[in-house]
């Protein structure tokens, strides 16, 4: 969000996509090692390695991360307004995979939810092309 509020789109998607291969890749290693919570590892590596990358790069812009801001009321309303829409439906997407998820596992266990991730994944590439 952060490249993309100064008018970045090509660092945002740049590191979106690198993410996804990297998850992508080390989702087979890690769920042959730890079964399904190698994916969850796998996505974890991929979301840290990918928060320090958008830091340095940001820091390299000389863009002040860590600043004590402090947002009026009409700043905090318009940043609801915007906000709402995407994390409404942020929600909602996370809610269908916690219940897939859910479902899946009382059905066939460990290897239906290892084929959700490696599904997610997939669709997080279009997602991020898109995006």
């Amino acid at each position: 969000a952060g490249f993309k509020g100064l008018g970045d789109t090509r660092a945002a998607l740049q590191i979106s996509f690198a993410t996804v291969l990297l998850n992508c890749g080390l989702n087979g290693p890690f769920i042959r090692r730890w079964g399904v919570a190698g994916a969850a590892h796998a996505t974890s590596v991929s979301a840290c390695v990918a928060t320090l990358v958008a830091l340095a790069r940001l820091a390299a812009r000389r863009v002040r991360v860590f600043e004590d801001a402090k947002p009026d009321a009409a700043t905090l309303k318009t940043i609801a307004r915007v906000g709402a829409p995407v994390g409404g439906s942020g929600m909602l997407f996370t809610l269908v995979y916690v219940v897939l998820g859910r479902r899946l596992a009382a059905l066939s266990g460990g290897a239906a939810l290892a084929a959700l991730a490696v599904g997610h994944r997939i669709e997080a590439v279009a997602y991020t092309i898109t995006e």
